[in-house]
């Protein structure tokens, strides 16, 4: 924080949930550079520059039964409902974000990575304002490990709810 010339980066492989605590926990006012690694030749790339991208497809149950929230990011593989019922068999919401067709490597570029982001920011500030007796949300994330970083940066300790990953 005390040196202007400091550059961070964020490039790595890990457990999803160990990715989301490293995010939340580099939630700073200092911008990082995130690198996602290319199969194709095994190196990692610096996310930069915009293209074009598919949007995300959200979808949002509500029900009056439960206490909890949860979230299915479905970027990399579709997260089943029957896997999420095994976990959560009550929630008050569920909201669905997939992409048309999910598939390995979907993140490109760094306006991709950060629209998806504020798409999930966007989420968990919904559920706060319509449903503040929501206790707790479960995220179930299939996809790459660079947005369950940044996504992970936008999660607030003081506004959203207790956060689970999976």
């Amino acid at each position: 924080k005390t040196n202007a010339n400091l550059e961070l980066a964020y490039y790595g492989i890990a457990h999803i949930p160990l990715v989301f605590l490293l995010g939340y926990q580099l939630n700073i006012r200092k911008p990082i550079n995130i690198f996602e690694h290319n199969r194709q030749d095994n190196k990692w790339n610096l996310l930069q520059g915009a293209n074009s991208y598919p949007d995300l497809i959200i979808k949002k149950a509500a029900n009056d039964i439960g206490a909890d929230a949860v979230i299915k990011v479905g970027i990399s593989y579709p997260i089943l409902s029957n896997d999420v019922a095994q976990l959560v068999s009550n929630a008050k919401m569920v909201v669905d974000l997939a992409l048309p067709t999910p598939t390995l490597d979907a993140i490109r570029n760094i306006d991709q990575l950060e629209n998806y982001a504020r798409i999930f920011r966007r989420v968990l500030d919904d559920i706060h304002n319509v449903y503040p007796d929501i206790s707790r949300i479960h995220v179930f994330y299939a996809g790459p490990v660079s947005l369950a970083f940044r996504c992970a940066q936008l999660i607030s300790p003081t506004i959203h709810p207790k956060v689970l990953v999976y």
